[in-house]
């Protein structure tokens, strides 16, 4: 089995933790350009990527790293992420260092919140730092999945058996060194936040809905009763919205990954997830759950979405005092056509990512399924360009009379009686049909770029050895929307600009 396929992904490591050591002697002021750059020169000479990776750590544990320095030195390392020369490192080390690669770099992710910790208590974490951050930590965390698919070699995803959340030693489920040995659910508490992602193309646009892009799609509530000690989650759906569920559905529902964090005072955190489970479990009770917020409004809880929740409860339980998120996201892209499609009024809102980026929670333990890594990699990739054609050259989305014929006749029949008992898990009689509409067209648009990029990908890796690296990936779906607009324009059966275009 080929196994320089992650030559692509090394080389942007390895370029991370070139890129931070470049930056580092700027930062400081007191060593100038030409020496970082000869340091750096020298690190990548060695071409040792578990070396590189231990730099990439010590850098963010120095003194270095600071808030002065945060913002440009992550934004240096971000802008030069995609353009490793990939043909340059050595990778006949890689199946012994692959698993110390994967913990420097899981390692560095937590010292760099902890940093942001320190930062913020000193009064010093400005949104240029944590939006910096946020790009930084995503990255990395596209280059563990990448060492670690190599690492596992999993086998294709069976729908039918989907992997248990947190099950797997590392590089599935990787734990901070303080909370060893691990077991989710010997370990978790009454009040943890659980982010999660989805395998839909839904969850991928929920991701990105930020001006800042997240891998996380979906937050919930851990509860525990004190009597029982039986264990729950407190979940807002768009199908269903505000429901109690048993922990154990969680764990089995068929993630793509998980996260758990721990709010600092465990008091305080028990008593968000009890309020919030009675509240949730209250509604249910009287057949009327919560209604889920299309508008993403976190300070108005008549309706809750995802990650209100966990507002909801730390605002309720400290009487105001403990507002979650520290940072919320910014919602305000240039062109709002699709937000507003969704039914998004909210310009700023507690997307599930900005929990990462909080650093009251403690980042406990991460887990991901290792078989669908790639097929998350295309969705997120492809939904990053889309946003990026509404945003800069004017797209917007057509459906097709089958596609307005289909939604509308599915928003009658949910408001049907009897019959709209059937989809009542599919989405809830409050939706707009607006909002079921767009969620069509953007599957019917971005389904067959997915399939089409996956070939492709498959093609270069069967002919090179090597998949595309993120990079890669856009360059493709350039070219691809180029060609489709040409054929479009000229009649011809495009592939997506029928529903999809400026």
């Amino acid at each position: 089995m080929k196994r320089s396929w992650l030559t692509g992904t090394l080389g942007m490591v390895v370029l991370v933790s070139l890129a931070l050591l470049q930056a580092g002697g700027c930062a400081t002021g007191s060593r100038k350009p030409a020496s970082a750059a000869s340091d750096a020169e020298a690190l990548a000479a060695s071409k040792n990527f578990h070396t590189i990776t231990g730099k990439f750590l010590e850098y963010v544990l120095s003194d270095q790293f600071n808030a002065e320095s945060c913002s440009p030195f992550l934004n240096e390392v971000y802008s030069q992420i995609f353009a490793a020369p990939v043909s340059y490192f050595d990778l006949s080390h890689l199946d012994a260092e692959a698993t110390g690669i994967i913990r420097n770099l899981f390692r560095t992710r937590l010292e760099m919140r902890r940093k942001l910790a320190l930062f913020s208590v000193a009064g010093a974490a400005t949104e240029e730092c944590v939006n910096s951050m946020r790009n930084v930590l995503r990255a990395v965390r596209f280059a563990e999945d990448y060492v670690g698919e190599f690492q596992v070699r999993p086998k294709p995803f069976d729908a039918k058996n989907p992997a248990i959340a947190f099950a797997g030693a590392e590089p599935h489920t990787m734990v901070n060194s303080y909370y060893l040995p691990f077991d989710i659910e010997a370990n978790v508490r009454s009040g943890d936040v659980l982010l999660s992602r989805g395998a839909a193309f839904t969850s991928a646009a929920i991701a990105r809905l930020g001006d800042v892009d997240s891998q996380f799609s979906h937050a919930a509530l851990v509860y525990i009763d004190s009597e029982t000690h039986e264990k729950y989650t407190i979940e807002a759906h768009i199908e269903i919205g505000v429901v109690v569920a048993p922990f154990k559905k969680y764990l089995g529902d068929g993630k793509v990954r998980s996260a758990l964090f721990r709010y600092g005072d465990p008091v305080l955190a028990h008593e968000a997830a009890r309020i919030m489970y009675e509240k949730a479990k209250a509604a249910m009770d009287r057949k009327e759950n919560i209604h889920y917020d299309f508008t993403l409004d976190v300070k108005d809880h008549s309706s809750i979405f995802c990650s209100e929740v966990v507002a909801t409860g730390f605002e309720e339980a400290s009487k105001g005092r403990v507002m979650v998120p520290m940072f919320m996201s910014r919602v305000t892209p240039k062109n709002r056509s699709f937000v507003d499609r969704l039914g998004v009024t909210a310009t700023q809102s507690y997307m599930p990512g900005d929990t990462e980026v909080d650093p009251r929670f403690e980042l406990i333990a991460e887990w991901r399924d290792f078989s669908r890594m790639r097929a998350t990699r295309y969705k997120d990739a492809v939904l990053t360009k889309v946003y990026e054609w509404i945003e800069t050259k004017n797209y917007t989305f057509d459906p097709t009379a089958f596609t307005k014929a289909a939604s509308g006749v599915a928003w009658v029949l949910r408001h049907t009686p009897f019959v709209g008992l059937l989809l009542e898990e599919k989405f809830p009689p409050y939706m707009a049909r607006k909002i079921l509409e767009t969620i069509g067209v953007l599957n019917d648009t971005v389904s067959p770029i997915e399939a089409k990029l996956a070939k492709q990908d498959e093609a270069r890796i069967r002919a090179t050895g090597f998949p595309m690296t993120a990079h890669e990936l856009y360059e493709e779906l350039e070219r691809m929307r180029e060609e489709d607009q040409k054929t479009y324009a000229s009649g011809g059966k495009s592939l997506f600009h029928k529903i999809f275009h400026p």
